[in-house]
């Protein structure tokens, strides 16, 4: 789901929805439904990352929970805010954080479910799967590499995350930004520049 799709997901769902939690959650871990359903503070190690061996692929993916974020995706703090907003006002002590009212874990098929009917419900024809292609676009976008990528969706290969950066990489050729990181600075320009204090 692209920023606009999120707005109006957003909307229809506010903080306090498990509708809105489960949205956010996939927004910002880009996890498959399967993982999302089964992981919870537990996997949140002492340095703040959410460390997750995904059951597909059986790979470990890396996101920053409350770690200090990387420079590619500090412009991403807002969504890893409003999902910590949206997981806490569910005010939920279990052992996952999607857990039912009761405290077990959904099922695979109940969160699909439930992603979907939400989704429609604000007018949107996507389902929970659009959420993970667009963080390792918006990853690559932002400058992320390829080995970044791989560890924050938790890819198998390289090859798989190199798939975003070289779309970013074209975006980039033809909105000009590539050329000027390209262009080097001449040496008496270099020597007007203020020095930092």
């Amino acid at each position: 789901m692209g920023t606009a799709v999120s707005v109006v997901f957003r909307t229809r769902w506010p903080i306090g929805t498990s509708k809105r939690a489960a949205f956010e959650l996939l927004h910002w871990t880009r996890f498959r439904i399967g993982d999302a359903v089964m992981i919870g503070p537990g996997h949140v190690d002492r340095a703040g990352v959410l460390i997750y061996t995904q059951s597909k692929v059986k790979q470990p993916a890396f996101v920053p929970w409350t770690a200090r974020l990387p420079a590619y995706a500090e412009g991403y703090a807002g969504d890893r805010e409003a999902m910590h907003d949206a997981l806490a006002a569910l005010n939920s002590r279990h052992m996952t954080f999607l857990a039912t009212a009761a405290g077990a874990p959904r099922s695979e098929k109940g969160l699909g479910n439930m992603i979907r009917a939400a989704a429609a419900e604000a007018g949107i024809e996507k389902s929970a799967h659009g959420l993970r292609k667009t963080r390792g676009v918006a990853l690559a976008e932002a400058g992320a590499s390829a080995h970044q990528i791989m560890s924050w969706l938790g890819h198998q290969t390289l090859k798989e995350a190199e798939h975003y950066t070289r779309q970013a990489s074209r975006r980039r050729a033809v909105m000009g930004e590539e050329q000027e990181q390209n262009v080097a600075t001449p040496a008496a320009q270099v020597a007007t520049f203020p020095k930092k204090p």
